[in-house]
């Protein structure tokens, strides 16, 4: 738990809330920086505050350092807050105060002669290449000539000459920090293109999956209103239900003729089932063995079956295949229906 609190609070010092993308990255790289200089100066102090204690000579030069590092703690722990600052200009301000801070060291560091055309002039190089990044990539050739300008100002008063070959290095290396920091930019843009794209293609699928989906579900509606059409369950009398078969009945279609009529007795109590074959069509012996199972369903459930409409054809293959539908067999409807009355005790119109 206490892991992840630092983790949280140290994404929180680092991370700007902004919308642009670019200068949330500039702001989150300054504040990385930032803390990093921050907790450098802290180690810094704690390490002249023992070097003092432990040493019994005064140390040249320890009254500066109790100076500088705290002024320059602040000014950092400033240039943090303002780029913490929900403002679109306060990036750049503190991205620039950070620079000068750095270009300010760079010119302090050590003694003039080394500043100028010494060991030191490598300091100068930090702020030329953190500007491509923290800024525009442009900006790295302005630190460059600001670098140029604070050694020549620092040179003259002292009578010293610059170094003009590593005033030529800085430019040189401003050149590479902004192709460099270009080059990023421009990945950076295409991949977040790239981003966008899949975002719309990705809406775009989802919105035909969608509509695919709808598609699907009507689709499934008007077949579910076509199977009721093709059985239709009619209930006619209290107890009687009529079922008219249209057309050829398969195994498939005679499951489902199966289902509906036996939750058809349940839902009417229905005792008497008048099954119409007037419609049939290519009464072979499979579509028949299909019926004495659907009736044979319909008398378990207690229901007494009536075939009506027993055509030429179904009468013939009846006869030829010695089969026996298990209830009454009736020429037509009428008779059905008075066969119905009798076994309902219902008096007859």
């Amino acid at each position: 738990m206490t892991t992840m609190r630092i983790g949280n609070l140290v994404q929180r010092l680092i991370t700007v809330p902004v919308l642009d993308p670019d200068d949330a990255r500039r702001r989150r790289l300054l504040n990385i920086l930032l803390l990093g200089v921050l907790i450098s100066l802290a180690i810094g102090l704690v390490v002249t505050v023992l070097f003092d204690v432990m040493e019994p000579d005064p140390i040249e030069g320890i009254l500066a350092l109790y100076v500088s590092i705290p002024l320059t703690f602040l000014g950092v722990a400033i240039t943090l807050l303002i780029n913490h600052a929900d403002r679109p200009w306060a990036g750049q301000l503190a991205s620039a105060l950070f620079l000068l801070l750095l270009l300010m060291l760079a010119a302090f560091v050590d003694e003039t002669r080394e500043v100028v055309n010494g060991r030191s002039l490598v300091w100068f190089v930090i702020p030329v290449f953190s500007a491509s990044i923290l800024l525009r990539p442009a900006t790295s050739f302005v630190l460059a000539a600001a670098s140029c300008l604070t050694i020549t100002a620092l040179a003259l008063p002292a009578q010293l000459m610059p170094n003009p070959y590593a005033m030529l290095v800085f430019f040189a290396i401003a050149l590479i920090a902004w192709l460099s920091a270009r080059g990023l930019e421009r990945a950076l843009a295409q991949a977040r293109h790239q981003a966008r794209d899949a975002a719309d293609k990705g809406t775009a699928l989802q919105q035909v999956t969608e509509e695919l989906q709808l598609t699907v579900n009507r689709q499934a509606r008007l077949l579910e209103v076509v199977q009721e059409l093709e059985i239709p369950v009619m209930p006619l009398l209290p107890g009687l239900i009529m079922l008219p078969l249209v057309g050829h009945v398969d195994t498939h279609r005679a499951q489902q003729i199966s289902q509906t009529l036996l939750s058809s007795i349940h839902d009417q109590r229905a005792r008497v089932v008048i099954m119409d074959l007037t419609g049939l069509q290519l009464a072979d012996s499979a579509m028949i063995q299909s019926l004495g199972q659907i009736a044979q369903g319909a008398r378990l459930m207690g229901a007494q079956m009536i075939f009506s409409g027993i055509g030429t054809d179904l009468a013939i293959t009846l006869a030829e295949q010695k089969i026996r539908l298990p209830g009454a067999m009736v020429h037509d409807l009428l008779a059905a229906l008075q066969l119905a009355q009798e076994s309902l005790d219902l008096p007859r119109a």
